[in-house]
């Protein structure tokens, strides 16, 4: 799941990858416009987490070039 430092939902809300590892600092294109976007945080103990409808929450910040 995404999410912008200030809690508001990302478009997309979800990425789906097969790549492990991802870490904070990581950049990745999400969305139909093909936004870049940089990882802040990664938060795997969230309760949408810990519930089972992510592996994780990125916190993330659009990133413009």
């Amino acid at each position: 799941m995404l999410e912008l430092p200030n809690g508001d939902n990302v478009d997309p809300m979800m990425l789906v990858t097969e790549l492990d590892g991802w870490k904070v600092g990581d950049t990745f294109l999400a969305g139909t416009e093909l936004e870049r976007f940089r990882i802040l945080a990664i938060d795997d103990g969230a309760p949408g987490v810990l519930a089972g409808h992510a592996d994780a929450i990125w916190i993330v910040a659009p990133r413009r070039s």
